[in-house]
């Protein structure tokens, strides 16, 4: 879960972090490829969605890490192009790395924390370390002061210490040739309603899985 933050005034005062967190989840994992490296999917899905919402969100996009163990020099995930990086899909037959995250108003908001684990054993494979993860937390929903810079990330003995720093021109090349189709905000905006409620949803979807 998300660490607790007072609600923003500009928020509905209906809204419900957790179960919009839930309902992200549930679609990425029964219908969105690309397993852990789908963050732009991800944030531009549910952009859409929270704007239709009445949440002022803006789709950003630029390097990101997180500390998700204090003890283990190597135990930071990074999408950073001076670190243990992950390699992100190409675009347009270009590697590029890089991060989508949403800002609200004075918050950083990112559903893909919970990919953390995965994130990292990916990197293992590629360069042989074994990086424990003790903090991945289903959904970040911070302030942005709360951000640190990618140094202080990787000098830290702190797990849960994060940056994200918005490249502008990588985030236009971005949103300039990567895909266009976000998913189906609808479905999302449905099962946000069903999760809200406390009757939750079973997913099924083309990557033959069922997410309740």
């Amino acid at each position: 879960m998300s660490k607790k933050k007072k609600p923003l005034s500009n928020l509905p005062a209906d809204f419900n972090r957790d179960a919009f967190a839930r309902s992200v989840r549930k679609i990425m994992e029964a219908a969105i490829s690309q397993g852990a490296m789908n963050c732009f999917t991800n944030a531009s899905l549910a952009q859409r969605a929270l704007v239709k919402l009445g949440v002022p969100a803006e789709l950003h996009v630029g390097y990101a890490s997180w500390r998700v163990d204090g003890e283990t020099p190597h135990g930071v995930v990074a999408h950073h192009p001076q670190g243990e990086t992950i390699l992100d899909p190409t675009v347009n037959d270009e590697q590029v790395v890089y991060h989508a995250w949403i800002k609200a108003g004075l918050s950083i908001i990112d559903f893909t924390t919970y990919q953390l684990p995965e994130k990292a054993r990916f990197m293992d494979s590629m360069d042989g370390n074994t990086t424990p993860v003790n903090w991945a937390p289903d959904y970040l929903w911070v302030s942005q002061k709360s951000c640190k810079p990618y140094k202080k990330v990787l000098q830290s003995y702190k797990s849960g210490v994060y940056s994200y720093d918005r490249k502008i021109e990588l985030e236009t090349f971005l949103k300039e040739t990567a895909s266009k189709d976000p998913g189906d905000t609808d479905v999302l905006l449905f099962l946000y309603e069903k999760e809200k409620s406390g009757a939750g949803l079973n997913v099924f979807g083309p990557n033959n899985l069922i997410v309740p």
